[in-house]
């Protein structure tokens, strides 16, 4: 992909030493990022890898859904369905965090999160001319 934002192409050795770079630089921010926030956010290591995994999850296989099994959807009801399924799993996911209200199961972020993919998705679609085929 970074051949797309440059002039000329990158040789392969230095297009290789970037790779390596930004894979550690990525890396690097996301466990420093994962260690200032580990204070703030409740649950042990398997219920933040699962937060972890319906938030990311859930968003790409409403991608698929759409694609595969909606004949109604269009590329925006998609993007909005995939962003729509974030929110609503982000929502389950850190709602305690965020207000003062009880904490939800972790298990509730990918029903949610399709539900509210799909439905929004799918009336995006439907808004954007995916039913006029």
């Amino acid at each position: 992909f970074v051949d797309r934002f440059r002039q000329q192409r990158l040789a392969e050795r230095p297009r290789i030493r970037l790779s390596r770079w930004l894979a550690f630089a990525i890396g690097l921010f996301v466990v420093s990022t994962s260690s200032f926030v580990m204070d703030h956010v409740p649950g042990n290591f398997l219920e933040q890898a699962q937060r972890t995994f319906g938030l990311l999850v859930a968003p790409l296989f409403l991608l698929f859904t759409f694609a595969l099994f909606i004949p109604c959807a269009t590329a925006t009801g998609a993007i909005c369905g995939a962003a729509a399924g974030f929110l609503g799993g982000f929502w389950v996911a850190y709602q305690s965090v965020v207000t003062s209200l009880p904490p939800l199961s972790f298990q509730w972020i990918f029903p949610v999160s399709l539900l509210a993919g799909v439905t929004v998705g799918c009336a995006a679609s439907l808004v954007t001319g995916g039913g006029n085929r």
